[in-house]
């Protein structure tokens, strides 16, 4: 059984009225801190609601850009699209603002809407494998399939192969993307592929050849070996006994068509009508055509999954941990802000309603002011004023006479008898101080003098 707790209290209560009071300014204290706590948070909670809404409007806005481009496009469907790019950004690790744009190049570059998001995973996973901007990778992918649209290549084929031309050359994938937009038109012309393509830029660049220098060498190359009637074209159709886009056509590939160039025996240097075109057929044939050969293999061994792979291997970094709470951090802001549009546009509607009647109202005011208010404040400032004046007249006329006559009466004694009798004085004490100067000087000091002679 518990026992009872008794209290007693001795003596006078001053202890007892110190601790309560200590407790109460303890209380008033911590309610204080409680309270500048509530105000922080409602200001904390009212700026992150200003900029939800803020990054809500920047979205809705570039999001409207992309819609430019689909004008059959339902109001259900444009909410899909936003929504579908948020889930994007949140799953990728990209910023929305990054998204966005990379989005409607990617449609503007002719990606179906209906597989754009998947186009756009895969951009992304390059971006980010790669190391480039999300609107470089767009432009790297839509080149691509732009280029080899006849052979239905795919978004995550053409980044496999476009990671694998920077894993075995020596190249970024900034600088492979530049490139390969001046080499695609003419690969895909005379029918050589994608592969063959990153194959023979990475090829090239390996060898310490410059990335725009590899692409001018190898677009010479093919030009010249798929443009009938040229030197090179003339060359190889004598050697294969068909021509060069009907071997690719075949199922030739660059590695085979080099091969026959290298086996004839003849300076490849000479087949070719330009040197850039001749300079990049003999780098790719260089060393019994090992380098070519070895990059080719690679290739066939680990076209599937490069970019992914790359990209996975970024995911582990701490930088893309923070690139994707960014990103997600930036998501629920505009998850917020959409929420708060509504309200904002319902006020924002209620203020331009309303503005007329604000307007007329202070008309009013304005009115009434100048009507009703400034005339009597005007009259009794005149009236105030004509006292002043009154007063200063007064003052003038009256008062200031009498002191002046005054200060000139003073003025007349003060010089007239005042300043003689002070005169005359001063004259008197002069003279008598003249006369006992004198004496002294005559009678004291002679006797002062001798007898301080005498003691020395």
């Amino acid at each position: 059984m518990s026992k009872p707790v008794v209290i007693k209290i001795l003596g006078d209560a001053s202890s007892l009225s110190k601790a309560l009071g200590t407790a109460e300014g303890g209380l008033k204290r911590l309610g204080g801190f409680a309270a500048n706590v509530g105000k922080a948070a409602l200001v904390a909670g009212a700026g992150v609601a200003g900029a939800s809404v803020k990054m809500a409007v920047d979205f809705e806005q570039s999001m409207a850009n992309v819609f430019t481009l689909l004008p059959g496009m339902s109001d259900a469907a444009f909410a899909d699209m936003g929504d579908q790019v948020l889930d994007l950004s949140a799953k990728m690790g990209v910023l929305p603002s990054e998204v966005v744009p990379a989005l409607y190049d990617a449609i503007s570059a002719g990606v179906p809407v209906d597989n754009v998001f998947a186009f756009m995973e895969s951009a992304t996973e390059l971006a980010i494998g790669g190391s480039i901007e999300m609107s470089a990778a767009v432009d790297l992918l839509t080149t691509s399939q732009n280029a080899w649209a006849a052979s239905g290549i795919t978004a995550a084929e053409a980044a496999d192969l476009s990671t694998l031309a920077v894993r075995n050359g020596k190249i970024t994938m900034e600088e492979f993307a530049g490139t390969l937009s001046m080499v695609a038109p003419i690969s895909a012309a005379f029918g050589v592929s994608m592969e063959d393509t990153a194959i023979g830029m990475a090829a090239l660049t390996a060898q310490g050849i410059p990335a725009r220098v590899a692409g001018t060498q190898l677009k010479g190359m093919f030009a010249e070996l798929g443009k009938e009637g040229t030197k090179a074209s003339k060359v190889f159709s004598g050697l294969a006994g068909e021509s060069f886009p009907e071997f690719i056509a075949a199922g030739g590939n660059l590695e085979g068509a080099m091969r026959i160039l290298a086996d004839s025996g003849d300076p490849i240097i000479d087949m070719f009508g330009s040197i850039e075109a001749g300079a990049g057929a003999l780098a790719l044939t260089a060393n019994d055509m090992e380098g070519l050969a070895g990059t080719t293999a690679s290739f066939a061994e680990g076209a599937a999954g490069a970019s992914a792979a790359a990209f996975a291997k970024m995911e582990e970094t701490s930088a893309r941990s923070m690139e994707k709470l960014r990103a997600n951090v930036a998501v629920m802001g505009v998850q917020i802000g959409e929420k708060l549009l509504p309200v904002l546009a319902a006020v924002t509607g209620f203020i331009v309603d309303n503005i007329p009647k604000w307007k007329e109202a202070f008309a009013d005011v304005v009115g009434f002011v100048r009507t009703k208010f400034v005339p009597p404040v005007v009259e009794a400032f005149e009236v105030v004023r004509d006292r002043v004046e009154q007063a200063f007249d007064f003052i003038k006329d009256n008062v200031l006479p009498p002191v002046v006559e005054a200060f000139e009466t003073v003025k007349g004694v003060i010089v007239g008898t005042v300043l003689p009798a002070l005169e005359t004085a001063f004259d008197a004490v002069k003279g008598a101080a003249v006369v006992a100067f004198d004496y002294v000087k005559d009678n004291v000091l002679p006797p002062l003098t001798a007898a301080f002679e005498t003691v020395k």
